[in-house]
């Protein structure tokens, strides 16, 4: 999936909306003025804008979030596009472990701490837990 392409995509419409948002701003504030002016109502100027307030308060969020949300959507993409795609994102079983005597309790912890992470078989395991016991 081609994530640059969606981001792009993402982008420009974001960039869109803010400026049909902005338009609005200053329509809607010139509408009030226009009608004021020819009309003699002082009031049209001031719903005017007030709407235009209202359109500046929503451009403002939707700069501020869109920006936000189309960034970080993103760098969440193209995380997840790594992880996804990464050959290292699960390390491959080490085949060749040799395993010497163990002759103390740290040998012992250490075969313990291979069988844990998956380094080495059950067999094995048991074959190297059963040489010490029988030693000791």
């Amino acid at each position: 999936m081609d994530y640059a392409k969606h981001y792009k995509t993402a982008k420009t419409l974001y960039g869109v909306f803010m400026v049909i948002l902005y338009f609005l701003v200053v329509a809607s504030y010139l509408t009030g003025a226009i009608i004021a002016i020819s009309t003699t109502l002082t009031y049209a100027l001031y719903i005017g804008m007030g709407v235009a307030f209202i359109f500046f308060v929503m451009a403002c969020t939707v700069s501020v979030f869109g920006k936000l949300i189309v960034t970080n959507a993103y760098e969440i993409m193209k995380i997840r596009n790594e992880i996804l795609n990464s050959e290292n994102s699960m390390p491959e079983k080490i085949e060749a472990i040799t395993i010497g005597k163990i002759e103390n309790d740290q040998d012992l912890d250490k075969l313990k701490e291979l069988y844990l992470n998956g380094m080495i078989t059950d067999k094995e395991f048991k074959e190297k837990l059963s040489e010490y016991i029988t030693s000791n």
